[in-house]
């Protein structure tokens, strides 16, 4: 339409232009003529059906969409809806919206997604919140730069590079595949072992360039069976506590599993990138045997694993399904039993064989960008979820000092960033962050708890106020609403000019924000850090110490606050009972224990050798008037009605009696 348009505006006849581009005649004439009020020029129009919202006003909310999904806060169908009800009111447009549901229509909604098909429905993966903020630059940057010093330090082939991660195995299948079921059917199930199931932790090793170290199995069991190991991956070996979960004895003996099959030597090191898990982090024995058997051990960042950790980006969720697809299998196969612990391992290795090869093992290690080294691998887009808990150093948990990190990069909690009322430029010393706005359409530039400042942060002046400043910096179109002036300026930055006339879909719904501080404990984390450099084993020793002087004294207030307590309860039985020494017995002995030496006070029954602190059954004691010894009551025979002075049995023997005095004094 357009090409014959323009033949007709240089002389071409309608017929002719008609016949030559293919379109009717008569539709050519008003075109050219302007008698069509609907469709101007080559513009194609619905007839009376309208959209709401022009071309570039549906744009802009597709690219908000797209904005507050790589936020991690998507927006569901009812909130789209909702959300072009209250634009189209607030702008006064024009639409055939229902007003009592105050909100658009499936209708629209459909044809909105035809007209832009790079948006479809996706069912999110679950993310903490942990994860979306402690994912940021910053963090990212310092891994990096530690993993950049350890191989420079010692050069790491890919084949010497391991990454170790636990998962869990369940009996019941975690996520159930999708079956054909009537249309309409309300309720469609599946049988399954149990509601919840038994849960096994499986150990798996891989390096950079595909091999597998045999996996570990740890079993949540007091005693092993060997029966649990049928049908195990060859070389496998396996460990049982009561939680089943990696502890610090495990995981030490998963380490000398490691060396065996890894074999590091003095001219051929390896290097172990591991999560921050206390068994890992906090176990000595493992730091120990690394250093010296030429193992160096990089811990990750924490709450970074899925995006950094090689194993969880390429294997552990091909592994989750596979298991979950052996699990149904044999429930099919099997109606009426149930799946076991000994079953398990038999579906572990089913699964296990077709998730551990090379080439999910190397495409872990080439997303997270440690081989090949790539530490631009992660852009702007992927540390937006941040933004919405950045805040100050302050008010973030605190980090290990320097010293115990064993790394050569600048400590975080030394950087300077300053405040956005502190603008004196003399003062300011970092480098601004250099960020395209271009690239990243309307995306804030990132400002994590420890990244550096902002370029609108770092060009403000003293003698020009923060809103001139932004202006001159940032021009201020006339078509954008008044309201966007009042946003804070990390949100102002890389903001397009809007379509609306009014109201945006960022004044409708806000991006996520958070306001106050963060409500999380002051704790100290494990942050990225070589486990076997020389600070850190000595604050893991320092640490050791202090645990093992704390345990030592509290045993011994516990030793002596039972010592007391029995002492207690042994002197109020002794003291209600009497001797034959006219009233003697338990009274006397609780005076003498007070004057006499320890060594008297804990004395041993006459007849039964029973030492008095160990007398937990409260038996009344009597003491023998000749030799001087005291024994129970009840194994001399004495009534505690009985009156008179004592004598034992032995003493009553005059022959006896010399041979039982040297007897005692040994």
């Amino acid at each position: 339409m357009q090409k014959a348009l323009d033949a007709v505006r240089d002389g071409m006849p309608y017929k002719t232009a008609s016949r030559e581009f293919k379109v009717p005649v008569m539709t050519l004439k008003r075109r050219a003529k302007g008698k069509n009020k609907i469709a101007v020029g080559s513009t194609k129009k619905l007839g009376s059906k309208q959209t709401v919202f022009n071309l570039d006003q549906e744009r802009e909310l597709v690219d908000y969409i797209k904005d507050m999904e790589s936020r991690m806060y998507g927006l569901t169908t009812q909130d789209v809806l909702t959300l072009a009800y209250q634009l189209a009111e607030r702008n006064n447009l024009p639409h055939p919206f229902s007003e009592a549901k105050g909100k658009a229509g499936l209708e629209w909604l459909r044809g909105f997604r035809r007209r832009h098909p790079d948006i479809t429905m996706r069912a999110p993966e679950s993310t903490s919140s942990a994860r979306a903020r402690a994912f940021n630059k910053p963090v990212v940057d310092k891994f990096f730069s530690t993993l950049k010093n350890v191989q420079e330090k010692h050069y790491f082939p890919p084949h010497r590079i391991f990454n170790v991660d636990e998962t869990s195995l369940c009996t019941v299948p975690t996520k159930n595949s999708k079956v054909f079921a009537q249309t309409g059917r309300k309720q469609v199930a599946r049988v399954t072992s149990a509601e919840r199931g038994d849960t096994t932790t499986a150990v798996i090793c891989t390096s950079a360039s595909g091999t597998f170290v045999p996996p570990m199995l740890i079993f949540r069991r007091v005693r092993m069976k060997m029966e649990l190991m049928d049908g195990a991956p060859p070389g496998a070996i396996c460990a049982c506590n009561p939680s089943g979960w990696m502890k610090l004895d495990v995981f030490s003996q998963w380490f000398d599993h490691f060396l065996s099959h890894a074999k590091p030597a003095a001219d051929d090191p390896a290097l172990l990138i591991l999560d921050g898990h206390l068994s890992h982090t906090k176990n000595l024995n493992v730091v120990l045997k690394a250093r010296d058997n030429h193992v160096t051990i990089l811990c990750l960042p924490p709450h970074c694993t899925h995006k950094l950790q090689p194993l969880d980006v390429g294997v552990m969720y091909p592994l989750s399904v596979y298991h979950n697809q052996a699990l149904e299998k044999w429930m099919n196969n099997n109606p009426g039993r149930v799946v076991t612990v000994f079953q398990i391992t038999k579906f572990f290795t089913e699964a296990y064989l077709k998730a551990a090869v090379p080439l999910n093992s190397m495409n872990g290690f080439n997303k997270t960008g440690i081989y090949p080294f790539n530490p631009d691998i992660f852009t702007n887009v992927d540390f937006i979820a941040a933004e919405t808990t950045e805040m100050d150093v302050d008010n973030d948990t605190i980090e290990p000092p320097i010293s115990i990190l064993g790394t050569s990069s600048p400590p975080l909690e030394n950087v300077q960033i300053p405040s956005p009322q502190a603008s004196n430029p003399e003062t300011e010393t970092l480098q601004p962050l250099q960020v395209d706005v271009q690239e990243s359409l309307h995306l804030t530039p990132h400002l994590s708890p420890l990244q550096t400042p902002t370029p609108m942060m770092t060009q403000q002046s003293p003698q020009v106020p923060q809103s001139s400043q932004q202006a001159s910096s940032f021009p201020k179109n006339t078509s954008t609403p008044e309201s966007l002036e009042r946003l804070p300026p990390a949100l102002a930055v890389g903001l397009p000019s809007t379509s609306f006339g009014v109201v945006t879909p960022r004044e409708v719904r806000p991006t996520p924000k958070i306001v106050g501080k963060r409500a999380s404990a002051r704790r100290i984390r494990m942050d990225t850090s070589v486990l076997t450099s020389t600070p850190y084993k000595t604050y893991l020793e320092e640490e050791a110490k202090k645990k093992t002087d704390i345990e030592q004294k509290k045993a011994l207030k516990e030793a002596n606050k039972i010592k007391k307590t029995t002492n207690k309860q042994n002197d109020k039985g002794k003291g209600g009972g009497k001797g034959k020494g006219g009233g003697k017995g338990k009274g006397k002995k609780k005076q003498t224990r007070s004057d006499s030496s320890e060594e008297e006070s804990d004395t041993e029954c006459l007849f039964c050798t029973e030492s008095y602190s160990k007398d937990n059954r409260g038996e009344g004691w009597i003491r023998c008037a000749v030799c001087l010894k005291w024994g129970h009551e009840a194994c001399a025979g004495v009534d505690s009605d009985d009156e008179g002075d004592f004598t034992c049995d032995i003493c009553l023997s005059g022959n006896q009696f010399d041979s039982v005095k040297k007897i005692l004094r040994l």
